[in-house]
């Protein structure tokens, strides 16, 4: 079911709409934000994170800081998403600076539990890869290859053209290739 008809649905037009009602505590706007964006949060914060539980915090806690600022926040045009994301960036920042990073060899323990297979081992080396990033190539890559959005939308949440988007998604993947080979 797409965003657009379960937002229907519910008799919400457009995202000003859902604004509007959120900032009325509507429980509807508030379950439809959470049904469509937790999956794509939590995504996001276990790329950065490497820890299902860390992200799980980050992914739920993002909803509970929405709500608490919901009467400050001003719907410019840009998607809910973009909102949300920006929420998650700077919790899931927090809690890198707070705990510091997993080392590779604890992320892949947690992750395999078992022992190391190849395809693990690479998810391993990608995933220190990235964190040799600049913050701006790790969050293009990861908006756009883990949580699959289209460059279109990483565009709105960054707050780019599409063509910059592009751009810097070309750089990060360059970035990456080289922080892949040392």
């Amino acid at each position: 079911m797409s965003v657009a008809a379960t937002a229907h649905d519910f008799g919400l037009n457009d995202d000003a709409d859902q604004v509007e009602r959120a900032k009325a505590r509507d429980p509807d706007v508030w379950a439809l934000w959470h049904d469509h964006y937790y999956r794509l949060l939590y995504r996001y914060a276990y790329a950065r994170l490497l820890r299902p539980e860390d992200a799980e915090d980050v992914a739920s806690q993002v909803f509970l800081e929405a709500l608490k600022s919901i009467d400050s926040y001003r719907y410019t045009g840009k998607p809910i998403l973009a909102w949300l994301y920006g929420i998650a960036h700077h919790m899931v920042s927090r809690k890198v600076r707070q705990q510091g990073r997993a080392t590779g060899l604890e992320a892949a323990g947690d992750a395999e539990a078992g022992g190391f297979e190849e395809a693990s081992v690479l998810k391993l080396e990608i995933r220190e890869a990235l964190a040799r990033l600049k913050p701006e190539h790790r969050e293009v890559l990861v908006l756009r290859f883990v949580l699959e959005l289209p460059t279109r939308r990483v565009a709105e949440i960054l707050g780019k053209t599409e063509a910059g988007t592009y751009s810097l998604q070309v750089r990060a993947a360059s970035a990456l290739r080289r922080a892949m080979s040392q």
